[in-house]
């Protein structure tokens, strides 16, 4: 069986810091930042803008590695407090992925040693005939949950308290491929902001804040009881760690 690869610009190599005690979120200077690619970030936030809305009290845009991008969340609709999770049914990545393959800045390759232009060009040609002609086109699937709204005011207040916290660290590493989680919350007129490079190291509280994001995405998708019961005890361990 042939081999292909796509080497990507984006993933090709991440950073992420040293975590210590119970690990921090690194700060961000806006509420999704893209510096390093900001026309994929605005592509990214177009797709995901419903999780910017007003009544959107937590959220995290998640970029996994070779997967669709996609928002979870806590938002508030009068009384009533809602998990959500927005799934493009198209990939935006696929679309800078193209122009970076019919530019020539992107090789594919497999073992039998293909020519490598030929392989941009059928994988180009394979992701346009999949996709939208606009990126602005891409189907978006919504799901949300009713939360308890004291279970939901607890994950709003973890996450904004771990978001308080961000920092830099002084000594750095670097890996190859991940899931990057891109953590915002309100506080008062603020909008806190903070990300990560998922990686097993994190430490334990970026690595509760990261399970509440998955659980919150598997809770919309299943309706699972036992989704909502792992939150409560995820956001409790989480906040009995930020008190110490």
């Amino acid at each position: 069986m042939f081999l292909k690869k796509l080497l990507t610009a984006m993933f090709t190599l991440l950073w992420t810091h040293a975590s210590i005690a119970g690990g921090e979120l690194e700060p961000e200077d806006s509420p999704y930042s893209g510096i390093s690619m900001p026309v994929y970030t605005g592509m990214v936030l177009t797709v995901l803008q419903d999780a910017l809305a007003p009544n959107v009290l937590a959220r995290a845009i998640v970029l996994p590695s070779f997967q669709a991008e996609y928002a979870v969340g806590i938002k508030r609709e009068g009384d009533n407090f809602f998990a959500f999770h927005l799934q493009p049914q198209t990939r935006v990545w696929d679309y800078k992925l193209v122009e970076f393959l019919e530019r020539g800045q992107m090789q594919s390759y497999r073992d039998d040693g293909q020519d490598g232009y030929v392989l941009n060009r059928n994988e180009a040609a394979r992701l346009k005939a999949t996709s939208p002609d606009r990126f602005q086109d891409i189907k978006v699937v919504s799901k949300q949950i009713e939360l308890n709204p004291l279970l939901a005011r607890r994950l709003v207040q973890v996450w904004q308290e771990m978001l308080l916290r961000t920092r830099y660290q002084k000594t750095g590493r670097a890996w190859l491929d991940g899931d990057t989680y891109h953590f915002a919350a309100k506080s008062d007129t603020r909008i806190l902001a903070g990300k990560v490079h998922h990686t097993p190291d994190n430490g334990p509280n970026v690595e509760l804040l990261v399970r509440i994001a998955d659980t919150l995405k598997a809770l919309c998708l299943t309706n699972d009881p036992k989704r909502a019961a792992n939150l409560e005890e995820q956001a409790r361990t989480l906040h009995e760690n930020l008190k110490n």
